[in-house]
């Protein structure tokens, strides 16, 4: 297995580091320090999946070859609704905008890592977007149509042979336990969140061996 020279995280809202009011404790900047090798953080808030195709190339596909390998973190403004029942973008969308954001990362000769996404719950939702509950029909939830798109992430890692890591679980199991991990004012990981993403991270790239 090639070890990792130098890694990209490339995303959304999550790898900017939303949810921590102190940016040093986000999960992209832990990395940079627990990790032996340069880390570049290439997060946008808002995006979605077709923003982050838009800016692949200059943002990924035209750093130094020294970054080896591109965790890819994605999916959860895909699921925004912008009518009734009707998200930015569908399931079947989200994942060729992946698929594509994949193999365009695999043709200039970079290793992709697949994340999937953190939990949400419908409390959250609705307290930080109640205009929410105008475009969703019970019985179907936010929290079930967000946990779609994060379940489509582990499908496309299968389908395109991809290392994935599963942050979702270790995220679920804190909140099984009483712990808070969501930030109070948005939707993104809190500090704890982000500590828990990183440890994961980390523990997943020496079972695959990369460092």
């Amino acid at each position: 297995m090639p070890k990792i020279t130098g890694l990209i995280l490339f995303g959304e809202s999550v790898v900017a580091g939303r949810g921590v009011k102190d940016r040093s404790l986000s999960f992209g900047r832990l990395l940079r320090v627990k990790l032996p090798i340069p880390v570049l953080i290439k997060g946008k808030s808002y995006i979605t999946s077709q923003d982050a195709l838009n800016r692949l190339d200059k943002a990924v596909l035209r750093k130094h070859k020294i970054y080896s390998h591109v965790l890819v973190f994605i999916g959860n403004n895909d699921v925004r609704p912008v009518g009734f029942m009707k998200p930015k973008f569908t399931v079947e969308e989200f994942m060729k905008n992946v698929h594509e954001i994949i193999r365009r990362i695999q043709d200039c000769g970079k290793t992709v890592i697949m994340c999937n996404l953190q939990p949400l719950d419908d409390e959250d939702i609705y307290r930080i977007h109640p205009s929410v509950s105008k475009y969703v029909k019970p019985p179907i939830t936010p929290s079930f149509l967000h946990k779609q798109y994060s379940d489509a992430c582990s499908k496309i890692a299968q389908e395109a042979g991809v290392f994935f890591i599963d942050i979702r679980s270790e995220l679920e199991k804190m909140k099984e336990k009483g712990i808070k991990v969501i930030a109070d004012y948005c939707l993104d990981p809190n500090s704890l969140g982000h500590q828990t993403i990183a440890e994961k991270i980390i523990t997943d790239l020496k079972a695959y061996n990369f460092i």
